[in-house]
């Protein structure tokens, strides 16, 4: 419990600094993506990790609400993000709903690169980036 304890509340620190205009917001957008897809967290041995961890969500209400604080934290940091693009270009996208979809889109990209065998995860990241292209004009 202790360990799966740690996983979950390990938090790696994200750089991301206000946007004061529309390229801000994209770097923090470009920002987002990558650590998305960095090693520390995109990777098989994550994955299994993660495996485990959802495993014991379902028998443990504790792991539950711990998993709950952590996925609630970063959806409102990603909807943030989101948010600032939105706000600089103008449109009506809803940022709390895009991040659900960014989000779930990213880790079934993952579990998709996890079982396709290669090394590089340069589709993903480029499906990530198409995806949020499309979405956000």
């Amino acid at each position: 419990m202790a360990v799966i304890q740690s996983a979950i509340t390990e938090e790696k620190p994200r750089r991301i600094k206000r946007a004061e205009n529309l390229k801000d917001a994209y770097v923090n957008l470009q920002t987002l993506i990558s650590s998305c897809f960095n090693e520390d967290t995109f990777s098989r041995e994550s994955l299994l990790i993660n495996l485990a961890i959802f495993e014991q969500a379902l028998l443990n209400e504790s792991i539950r609400r711990s998993l709950r604080g952590i996925q609630k934290k970063r959806h409102a940091q990603v909807a943030a993000i989101l948010a600032d693009v939105v706000r600089f270009k103008g449109t009506s996208i809803d940022p709390e709903l895009l991040a659900d979809e960014f989000l779930a889109l990213v880790e079934g990209l993952k579990v998709k690169w996890c079982m396709s065998g290669r090394h590089s995860n340069t589709q993903e990241v480029d499906s990530a980036t198409r995806f949020l292209n499309d979405r956000l004009g």
